[in-house]
């Protein structure tokens, strides 16, 4: 009797082959999709063993759990003999993630279309749960030779890597300026440059944009009435409201995944430097979920609470073995404070630096953002276009942040991608 191994996929004659009493099929599970999802946050093995992401995080844990085996024996000349030694598990641990796939395709799929180095991170403005984490370019599981040697950086987790910001960042300052005072009425000047320490800040508007209060300077992006507005109310009072926002701690559960965005010293500043991080720049840098957060909290009323990717431990049925530690939800700011900043977000995607971002049909709000880094490539300066938001406009579900390293603007280059992942995700039949 001759016996031998073959190794199917499904669609081959898989059904055809259960009919015959003389095969033996076996369904061997694979431990990651073809398509490669959340690849930057889930990782991947080395000589079974986790190097990286929640592989390498819970490496104990996935280790315990048991798995189904086959024993096949065979002679020197590969030939089968005697039957297979089938042991089936009757307990299979997990980790239960909160991603959710269709979201995840979605980003995955809008990111690898625009073909940039970028990064897209998706929220429920409510748990604070992460829908979807991802960061293009990277990795196939299965390949992962192939691209140590890439300049594109694949193994890279964008999620996560510290950037530059830009004027993402005024949606903090704006917090801080109606939280501690500063009239909503109040006229801020723009000429179209600001001259502060000896050192110029330009306006995207040459121009400039005259007398402005603080929702027409934010909904304009206008550094000049920024600055303006940084001045009035000091560096402390900004770093103060910066870390209420989660700058400077971990916000994220597993924390080992996280890169926390530093702030600079309250006490050591010149002017120059307070006119800098009014506007987002300087000694200030941000990630793509920190970036997330900062709508979500504006979105469900100024409730903050800490990002998690991981629900918890599950069994073969399914059943929560150890849940995650949820945070304790924290109100850093007030319900008035927050509508204010919101309505500035949705006017800033119906009429202002925003409109390319505005999600049709279901509206939007958010904050665009071009980050200077103070480097040039090939001549160019290179800076990181920034989108942070939320949709639908009318009882926001998610908050979503885009970044694309290299952009020409957050206007011109991210929020285009916002718009597109929030597109695809309303119009999905659920």
């Amino acid at each position: 009797e001759n016996k031998a191994i073959v190794k199917l996929k499904k669609e081959e004659n898989y059904y055809e082959l259960k009919n015959y009493k003389n095969v033996l099929l076996i369904d061997r599970k694979e431990r990651y999709s073809s398509k490669n999802y959340a690849a930057s946050v889930i990782g991947y093995l080395s000589d079974n063993k986790g190097v990286a992401g929640l592989e390498k995080i819970y490496e104990d844990v996935l280790k315990k759990s048991q798995k189904d085996k086959c024993t096949i024996f065979s002679d020197p000349l590969k030939r089968v003999y005697g039957s297979p030694d089938i042991v089936r598990s009757d307990s299979n641990i997990k980790l239960k993630t909160t991603l959710d796939l269709d979201f995840q395709t979605i980003c995955d799929d809008v990111l690898k279309e625009i073909n940039k180095p970028s990064a897209a991170i998706l929220i429920d403005v409510n748990t604070f749960e992460i829908l979807a984490a991802s960061s293009y370019p990277t990795f196939e599981y299965n390949r992962l030779s192939e691209y140590i040697y890439r300049k594109d950086s694949p193994f890279v987790n964008r999620c996560f890597e510290l950037y530059d910001m830009g004027s993402i960042f005024k949606i903090v300052v704006a917090a801080a300026a109606i939280e501690n005072g500063l009239p909503l009425d109040g006229e801020f000047e723009c000429t179209g440059s600001l001259n502060v320490h000896g050192q110029t800040f330009n306006c995207h508007n040459v121009n400039g944009h005259g007398k402005q209060n603080i929702s027409k300077a934010f909904i304009n992006s206008c550094n000049p009435a920024f600055i303006d507005i940084g001045i009035n109310l000091g560096y402390t009072e900004i770093l103060n409201m910066a870390a209420k926002f989660g700058f400077g701690k971990n916000i994220f559960y597993p924390e080992e995944l996280y890169k926390i965005p530093q702030l600079p010293d309250k006490n050591n500043y010149y002017l120059s430097d307070l006119a800098n991080i009014s506007i987002g720049q300087g000694k200030l840098n941000c990630n793509v979920l920190q970036g997330a957060v900062l709508s979500a909290i504006i979105a469900n009323g100024g409730i903050f609470k800490k990002a998690s990717v991981i629900k918890g431990i599950i069994d073969s049925n399914g059943s929560l073995i150890k849940a995650d530690t949820k945070s304790v939800p924290e109100r850093i700011i007030s319900l008035q404070t927050a509508d204010k900043i919101k309505e500035m977000m949705i006017c800033t995607c119906t009429e202002g630096t925003g409109t390319a971002a505005n999600v049709d049909f279901f509206g939007s709000g958010g904050k665009t953002g071009t980050a200077q880094t103070g480097w040039y490539s090939n001549g160019e300066l290179y800076q990181h276009a920034w989108f942070t938001g939320f949709f639908p406009a009318d009882k926001p579900k998610y908050s979503l942040c885009i970044i694309v390293e290299n952009g020409k603007s957050g206007s011109a280059e991210a929020a285009p991608v916002f718009k597109e992942i929030g597109e695809r995700i309303m119009s999905l039949k659920r």
